[in-house]
């Protein structure tokens, strides 16, 4: 009958229009993440120099990650010592990073939170 050819007609477009809506959505959220992505980046670029104060915990986590990295910072202790400092410095040369000070860009290679 007519009514149900065009009940499939409207079907059919609402199908069409549902599925490019969709479309149109996932790639607003792909540019969208890539963007905040992008962002977040130059972001840790910008600030990836800064220190960040050498607590003991922060030491204990960064000789945890040095020797789970291969570098033997020695026991996870939170005092740093010259076998800390010279495995860092060794991770740091090694990686292309500024050497000899906990800065961000640093503690971000080593998946230290800060």
């Amino acid at each position: 009958t007519e009514l149900g050819e065009i009940a499939e007609n409207v079907i059919e477009e609402s199908k069409s229009y549902v599925a490019a809506t969709e479309k149109a959505v996932d790639e607003f959220v792909e540019q969208s993440v890539e963007t905040v992505q992008k962002t977040v980046q130059e972001a840790a670029v910008q600030d990836g120099h800064e220190v960040v104060k050498a607590t003991p915990d922060l030491i204990r986590k960064v000789q945890q990650a040095l020797n789970d990295a291969g570098f033997d910072a020695g026991t996870a202790d939170g005092k740093l010592g010259p076998r800390t400092l010279g495995a860092l410095q060794a991770y740091q040369q090694q990686n292309g990073l500024e050497a000899g000070k906990f800065t961000k860009e640093t503690l971000r290679a080593l998946d230290v939170s800060f």
